[in-house]
């Protein structure tokens, strides 16, 4: 979440710059970002849905009951 803060900080600097060499790098390392995030998903998705017990993020399947049931 820190990197994506980063990122997005980064690419609000370039919208008010004219530089147009470090666009093309901020644009590499977004694409670095995400292929790690890729990997980091497929190597923990099906660990996190069949153990119950996993330190795991919120998935969508239980957003209605965990989230919007409640309130």
């Amino acid at each position: 979440m820190e990197i994506y803060k980063k990122l997005v900080f980064w690419e609000l600097q370039m919208d008010q710059a004219d530089n147009q060499d470090m666009a093309e790098v901020l644009e590499m390392q977004k694409v670095e970002a995400n292929s790690n995030f890729c990997r980091f998903i497929r190597r923990n998705y099906e660990g996190w849905l069949n153990d119950p017990k996993a330190d795991k993020p919120m998935l969508s399947h239980q957003l209605m009951k965990r989230k919007v049931f409640p309130e």
